[in-house]
């Protein structure tokens, strides 16, 4: 993997220091040291320790034992070689201790119970609480002991944890801790736990804390400086430029307060250009010093500035120090050096850097921060030539190599890859539950990215980081990175050929990138909130939120960020399916919580950081929509004449981020819930903007409408029997009209509709042939009729036929003349059709005015299906029975014939027959039986059918019919909102005032954003205030005191666990005393002295040890 010494302090000699005289001497005795270790590595005698050859594991224990049992040692840094024994030992009893107390986290909340008890101040030095102790600590313990067995990698992963405790760690609390350690491992393994394993674990630890005493008193203070100095001159650099922004500010709006403007001196615009061109943060004084030492047109300084932020905020991190390295000298490679461009130069950078530094804080620089940033950037400039060195021939040996691989080869690599990945890390198994074909797709995606990182690793860095994200919620653990990368390095070898040696070196340090960066963005965003979710367990989320600061709960919920990319505990449980959890969330974020100076409420924090919530919710989780637009209500308790004060939070319902129309309504609208849309909230978001902003609207829209129909009814219905010149006149230009305004715009929309369907693919095929999707809307298509019929009654219109034939009386628009004659009766029926159409769709235009007609409209359509069922069901007996009695052979002369018995058989359905017919009947008895039958078929079973259906069909519809008017408004609303005016728009959210706090009572001010209104007491009932207020401390920094009820459940599961803890205690007591009773030396009557008891030294105190019976065996350490 990447060399891990580069920013530690003894992981190889890039880390040199050069600001002290003892540091050079130091640094080449721990090379030669190094370089004896390596060449002895290779003899059969053994391995280095401290430069010296160790023959057996009895000379590695003796030394173990002088150095690290009988205390913390930070006289010097060096390996700790264990034997082989010990290693084995120590993790088998650690994953023990794991399941003995059931879960990594209760594991890591024992050890916190047993070092607060032997040292409760340590309390105040924590910045987090229990759980995220737990957590950390566990992550960290876990990826010591697991590289426990590598002196190297567990030197430098403990350097590089040293750096990050050097503020806090001390030799009293590395003492305290490592009691404590073995104390809760002592105390849930009981007489599992040997001395053995005390001395193994007493000793390893003490080798960790010396590390960490180590490295905080050689580095401590340079690393603090540096961090100090670059927080003090981007915080002196923010002062100065908003102090100059108000001068300007101050000078563009009239004169500063307390100056006055000097006469004679420099005007406004020459002192507003000063303030300009002088430096006023520390990037702009960089560039100002690069300009002056002749550096101004070197962008590779510019792009060098970038990363220095990040690399100095991570002073104290060496792993990402050394990512940010790795990543700036791929792109200083690919923008500068490998298009030919000037050398870099990272000393001249070094000069500019420290002259910016001492002109943004001339007070506070000194020596020792001077010597501190030299050090700083020596080992930034010695890593960053390596790097450049390395990087510049890499890119095109890597894409040669992957490239040159034949399919089988490549099949044959992606297998061993798992294969080789499985041995060293067999846990990952349980993780990959994928196909074959799927995991090779990965292996495909990576090597790209270990190819493409070369060419764009700005985008390509962004990528992996957000794909490391992912891997949080999916609940990866960051120690499987390595090894697969690893993995895959291993299994290239063999397709390497002679001469392409350069290619494997550069994939394994693509390789080692990204997986550092996979594994820092793991660590990172593996959020107590995303452990929780990734586990869909509820309850652990409620813990990790109570624990929360409540200036930063809502965001913990929200948002996970790791560098640029960030990933959503919300989004990430909506589309795992982890709903319990989401509904947690929404819960939680609806819930105003307030103290003595502010009230918490979510709500514009989820629409800010999710403007797409209702629509993700409507597709993956419809369920999750009650509890967000509940949230959206507040009530009050307390009523004040029968009437209740009310507060809607619907303004993210309403306007978006930027004040536009907010998508939510459309959403809602396309959801087609009617449950849904007749929410309060909901309702009270559609009836505001209806009723104050687009009613009238609708009104002049549909006012064309209801004129065009009177223009109609006049040419077809109103002077259809009058004949006289005027009358004609009249007839002929309302018949114009109709024509030219009302079939042009409609064929003209239907085109344009047309269009853009068949241009998107919106085709549907249905019985009768393809339709574009829009003709599926009963409004449309009854629309698209009346265009047909419209077309119809153009081409048969009299008055064009007279006009163009002329007329017997000379009449210019007459409708009476012999060419018209025979087309006079279909339009007659046509114009009839074209009439009850147009009334139809002025009706359905209307109704959206009122929901009650709307509601009646479409009770209408939905029963409508079951008449239309009855009638071909009538139909077909009618065609049946008439042809039945046809074929029999009757003596009804005048009814011969199936058209006639068609006839009389709907005549008796619609009981429309004559009288008489009955006493005719009666002269065939084989036809009056059939029609018996037929009647009560019809009259008795079908009618009464219709009647069932018809009442059954309306009590299922009946509930949701509001609903389902106020989705066919709403759907309207959604359409017309483009065709608002701008300054139309702007002057309905100002008169609703948005923005200003509303009162939940008297003096008392609560979040902005609603709309308040009095409501009938007797309308909802309120028992409880679902606003959560509490006393105490109102810092942002401290959690929110739980609730009552979870309290008093809480103090109960304590008290259970309390005394279930005194059982368990009580019988491994009683178990230990049967076990030690009779003999002292801790072995029950009858066992033999096992090798490893006669392998204890002397002089080591006696414990029990667990005899081969016990419940499970664990590997005791040999000393």
């Amino acid at each position: 993997m990447s060399d891990p010494g580069r920013f530690c302090v003894s992981g190889s000699s890039s880390i040199g220091l050069t600001s002290e005289g003892s540091t050079e001497q130091e640094g080449s005795a721990d090379e030669e040291a190094r370089s004896k270790s390596s060449a002895s590595s290779s003899s059969d005698e053994g391995d280095v320790v401290d430069g010296e050859n160790v023959a057996s594991k009895e000379n590695l224990a003796r030394y173990c034992k002088e150095n690290f049992e009988s205390g913390v040692n930070d006289a010097t840094l060096e390996k700790l070689q264990m034997p082989e024994d010990w290693i084995e030992g120590i993790k088998e009893t650690w994953l023990a201790f794991v399941e003995r107390s059931g879960s990594r986290q209760a594991a890591g909340e024992a050890v916190w119970d047993a070092v607060m008890e032997l040292a409760p101040h340590l309390q105040k030095s924590f910045r987090f609480s229990r759980q995220v102790f737990a957590m950390r600590f566990m992550n960290g313990t876990s990826s010591l002991i697991a590289d426990s067995g590598n002196p190297e990698a567990l030197k430098d992963k403990a350097e590089k944890l040293a750096f990050q405790h050097m503020n806090t760690v001390s030799l009293e609390n590395v003492e305290t801790f490592v009691a404590g350690i073995t104390t809760a491992m002592d105390g849930e393994l009981g007489h599992r736990f040997s001395e053995v394993s005390f001395q193994c674990f007493r000793i390893l630890f003490n080798y960790i804390g010396g590390i960490f005493l180590f490295v905080k008193r050689e580095y401590g203070e340079r690393v603090r400086r540096i961090l100090c100095s670059w927080k003090d001159a981007n915080k002196y650099s923010a002062e100065n430029h908003e102090r100059e922004s108000a001068e300007v500010l101050g000078d563009a709006t009239g004169q500063a307060p307390g100056r006055k403007e000097p006469e004679g001196g420099d005007s406004k615009a020459a002192r507003r250009k000063k303030v300009i061109e002088t430096p006023q943060t520390f990037r702009d004084m960089f560039m100002f010093n690069a300009s002056v030492m002749g550096y101004a047109d070197t962008d590779w300084m510019k792009c060098t500035l970038d990363y220095l932020g990040a690399m100095a905020n991570n002073a104290d991190k060496p792993y990402r120090m050394q990512e940010e390295c790795h990543v700036l000298a791929l792109i200083l490679n690919r923008h500068y050096v490998a298009k030919g461009r000037k050398t870099i130069s990272l000393v001249s950078f070094k000069t500019v850097l420290l002259a910016s530094l001492r002109s943004v804080m001339p007070q506070d620089w000194d020596m020792e921060i001077e010597e501190a940033w030299i050090w700083f950037w020596d080992q930034i400039a010695r890593t960053l030539s390596g790097c450049l060195t390395k990087v510049s021939r890499y890119r095109r040996s890597l894409q040669q190599l992957i490239t040159n691989m034949s399919e089988d080869d490549l099949s044959t690599f992606r297998e061993s890859i798992f294969d080789k990945f499985f041995e060293t890390s067999p846990g990952a198994r349980n993780y990959l539950k994928v196909s074959a074909t799927r995991l090779w797709y990965v292996i495909d995606n990576i090597l790209h990215l270990a190819m493409e990182i070369y060419s764009d690793p700005s985008v390509k860095v962004q990528e992996v980081s957000a794909v490391g994200l992912r891997h949080v919620g999916m609940s990866i653990p960051s120690q499987f990175f390595a090894p697969l990368a690893d993995a895959i390095v291993e299994s290239m070898k063999p397709y390497v050929g002679e001469g392409r040696q350069v290619g494997l070196e550069s994939l394994r340090w693509s390789m080692e990138l990204l997986a550092q960066i996979m594994t820092r963005v793991n660590v990172e965003g593996s959020t107590l909130v995303m452990k929780a979710v990734s586990q869909n367990d509820p309850l652990a989320l409620r813990r990790a939120l109570a624990i929360a600061p409540r200036g930063q709960r809502i965001q913990e919920m929200l948002t996970v960020a790791v560098g640029s990319q960030s990933i959503s505990p919300l989004y990430w449980s909506i589309e795992t399916g982890h709903l319990a959890c989401a509904r947690t969330i929404i819960q939680d974020l609806m819930t105003i919580r307030g103290d003595r100076n502010v009230y918490y409420f979510g709500c514009d924090d989820l629409f800010r950081r999710h403007p797409d919530i209702i629509s993700k919710m409507s597709v993956f989780a419809p369920d999750l929509l009650w509890p967000l637009l509940d949230g959206l209500i507040w009530r009050s308790r307390i009523v004040t004449g029968e009437l209740r004060r009310a507060i809607y939070y619907i303004k993210n319902l309403i306007q978006d981020s930027f004040g536009n129309f907010s998508e939510n309504i459309e959403v809602l609208a396309q959801h087609g819930d009617p449950q849904v849309i007749v929410h309060p909230a909901v309702m009270k978001a559609v009836d505001v903007i209806w009723y104050r902003l687009a009613m009238f609207r609708f009104i002049l829209q549909r006012m064309y409408s209801i004129f065009a129909l009177c223009v109609l009814l006049t040419g077809q219905s109103f002077l259809h029997g009058s004949t006289s010149r005027e009358a004609n006149i009249i007839i002929a230009v309302c018949r114009g009209f109709t024509y030219v305004f009302g079939l042009g715009p409609l064929l003209c929309q239907h085109i344009l509709h047309f269009l853009r369907d068949a241009m998107a693919g919106q085709v549907v095929r249905t019985i009768i042939g393809p339709l574009p999707r829009y003709l599926l809307s009963p409004e449309w298509f009854s629309s698209a009729v009346l265009l047909v019929v419209l077309i119809a009654m153009l081409s048969l219109e009299p008055v064009i036929w007279c006009l163009y034939y002329g007329s017997a009386q000379g009449d210019l628009l007459t409708r009476s003349c012999p060419q018209s004659d025979p087309v006079s009766d279909w339009y007659s029926a046509i114009s009839a059709l074209a009439v009850m159409l147009h009334w139809c769709l002025v009706l359905l235009d209307i109704s959206i005015f009122s929901t009650r007609v709307l509601a009646f409209l479409l009770a209408c359509r939905y029963v409508a299906t079951q008449v239309a069922l009855t009638i071909a069901a009538a139909f077909f007996f009618v065609f049946s029975f008439a042809t039945a009695i046809n074929a029999t052979a009757h003596t009804f002369v005048e009814l011969d014939g199936v058209q006639s018995w068609v006839l009389v058989l709907s005549q008796i359905t619609l009981g429309t027959v004559p009288s008489d017919f009955w006493q005719t009947l009666q002269a065939d008895d084989s036809v009056q039986i059939m029609v018996s039958v037929f009647c009560i078929i019809m009259v008795t079973f079908m009618l009464n059918l219709l009647v069932a259906q018809m009442v059954s069909c309306y009590g299922q519809c009946f509930k949701d019919l509001q609903g389902f008017a106020r989705l066919n408004r709403t759907s309207h609303l959604a359409e017309m909102a483009d065709r608002i005016p701008r300054r139309s728009w702007s002057a309905f959210l100002e008169m609703l005032h948005l923005e200003e706090p509303l009162e939940f009572s008297e003096g008392d001010v609560g979040p902005a954003g609603g709309l308040q209104v009095l409501e009938p007491a007797k309308a909802h009932l309120v028992i409880q205030d679902s606003v959560q207020r509490f006393s105490g401390s109102t810092s942002p920094d401290t959690p929110w005191p739980e609730p009552r009820e979870h309290r008093e459940l809480k103090d109960g599961f304590e008290r259970l666990e309390h005394m279930l803890l005194k059982l368990r205690q009580t019988e491994r007591r009683k178990g230990g005393h049967s076990s030690n009773g009779a003999s002292g030396s801790g072995r029950s009557p009858g066992s033999e002295s096992s090798p490893r008891d006669a392998e204890l030294p002397p002089d080591s105190p006696t414990r029990s040890v667990p005899s081969p019976s016990s419940s499970k065996s664990l590997r005791v350490p040999e000393l």
